[in-house]
């Protein structure tokens, strides 16, 4: 009876240990946050240009204006085609270059001169390409099919001798590339506020912060995949005929059609999760005829956090666009390895009404 006592005694004993240590490790957590405050999340939106911290260079505008898209207010005005680019003429004897895309080639929070297609110009220049011109022609908020019917519409007026078309694995879904990290911070921003009051948890915060990550990526790279399950489903038929679409106006206007696969900026090594996706699209442009080219590797051994436009914004900022625009940079010139300074553009100019 006594053993049998002592055996309790010994039991509780450790119970009350671990309890009273782990207790004291939760208290030391929540103070230790205090103190340093690394529970604390950002709440408020700035565009990149009006940072007074962000050093510019001469290619930069401070200040870039605001335009509107469907009610969604963006960072840079629109010529009267809608283009987020000066007033191009119509008629041109440089080598025009359009480039078509959603907020990722646009360049959402970010000057124009940081967006991939005026840095490719850029870089294109500087190799001796003076006459190039690199129109952009992004779109945010927009899919394949959407681009394609604006491109019909409107920006065929240009006549390029070459569109490149910067395709995102959202372009034939739903899914909104930035959707999970904006999701992410509206919910975060509740729960910071209530942080705020001084009986509120710091760790607690933490920890919802970790748990609300882990499902929001969980449920978007669920409803990612899932959308290219289905050949026939309704998104990923309409974004293979705007594709296919693209192809026949490249015939008929006789431009140089070429597509560029921008990765999602999440885990950019040879494990990242969406190659699969790529390579199916891969395989499609390869039936097509049409020209395609996956941008992922050259992403490899970059810290994906540290190519975001803003914390919890996955947008590209001016380091991830810089290292595209370089690789799409040579694509365009082996595509057309004589252009250089002083050459024509192989297209006549047609005056269409």
């Amino acid at each position: 009876m006594q053993h049998k006592h002592k055996n309790q005694k010994y039991f509780f004993n450790n119970i009350f240990l671990i309890i009273s240590s782990l207790t004291i490790s939760l208290l030391a957590a929540e103070m230790v946050l205090r103190i340093f405050d690394f529970a604390t999340i950002n709440i408020d939106w700035y565009y990149a240009e009006n940072i007074q911290k962000v050093v510019w260079d001469d290619s930069e505008v401070p200040n870039v204006g605001s335009s509107e898209l469907d009610g969604l207010k963006l960072e840079g005005t629109s010529n009267s085609l809608g283009l987020r680019d000066e007033e191009y003429p119509l008629l041109t004897k440089n080598f025009r270059i359009l480039a078509i895309g959603d907020s990722f080639t646009y360049g959402f929070k970010l000057a124009n001169a940081s967006s991939w297609p005026k840095l490719a110009e850029q870089y294109l220049r500087e190799d001796g390409w003076k006459d190039v011109e690199i129109l952009n022609a992004g779109r945010p908020n927009t899919d394949t099919q959407s681009q394609y019917n604006f491109f019909k519409k409107y920006t065929s007026k240009y006549k390029p001798d070459m569109v490149v078309i910067n395709y995102i694995i959202n372009d034939c879904s739903k899914v909104c590339s930035n959707c999970g990290v904006v999701d992410l911070k509206g919910e975060l921003g509740n729960i910071v506020k209530g942080s705020k009051k001084w009986y509120s948890s710091k760790l607690l915060t933490m920890i919802r912060l970790i748990y609300h990550k882990y499902i929001l990526t969980k449920v978007t790279m669920h409803n990612y995949f899932k959308s290219y399950e289905h050949e026939n489903s309704e998104n990923f038929l309409g974004c293979k005929n705007a594709f296919l679409g693209f192809k026949k106006m490249s015939e008929e206007m006789n431009f140089k059609l070429i597509v560029v696969i921008y990765p999602l900026l999440y885990k950019l090594d040879e494990n990242y999760p969406f190659i699969p996706i790529h390579n199916k699209m891969l395989e499609f442009f390869k039936v097509a005829g049409i020209p395609a080219y996956d941008l992922t590797p050259v992403f490899y051994g970059h810290k994906d956090t540290d190519l975001w436009v803003q914390v919890v914004d996955s947008h590209p900022n001016r380091k991830a666009n810089t290292i595209a625009a370089l690789r799409i940079a040579e694509i365009i010139k082996s595509h057309s390895p004589s252009k250089r300074e002083g050459q024509p553009s192989n297209r006549e100019i047609v005056i269409h009404d």
